[in-house]
């Protein structure tokens, strides 16, 4: 119990730091109508997946691993906005992998 309190308080932690960073950046005040439910999606599934790896079935916790790389949708919505559809389809093609 103890280290989740400790986990949940640094989750809350490093969330309240990278907002403030986000309030202060230019390329995300301008496009924050885009990126905020991106952002706010990929979020909601990473967490998500946290509770699909407890699960028993082998295709459940196959799952939660595509449920935690939605994340990548925040880079490929940004790589739209800086360079358009091709940018973002040869960035998605690029480090889709990773």
């Amino acid at each position: 119990m103890w280290t989740n309190d400790v986990h949940a308080k640094t989750e809350l932690h490093v969330n309240v730091n990278m907002l403030f960073a986000l309030a202060r950046n230019p390329f995300f005040a301008r496009h924050k109508a885009w990126l905020l439910p991106v952002i706010l999606t990929s979020t909601v599934a990473y967490m998500q997946s946290n509770d699909w790896t407890k699960k028993e079935g082998v295709l459940d916790r196959i799952a939660s691993e595509i449920l935690k790389s939605q994340y990548q949708d925040v880079f490929w919505n940004v790589a739209y906005l800086v360079g358009g559809f091709d940018h973002q389809m040869a960035m998605a093609d690029k480090y889709r992998l990773f």
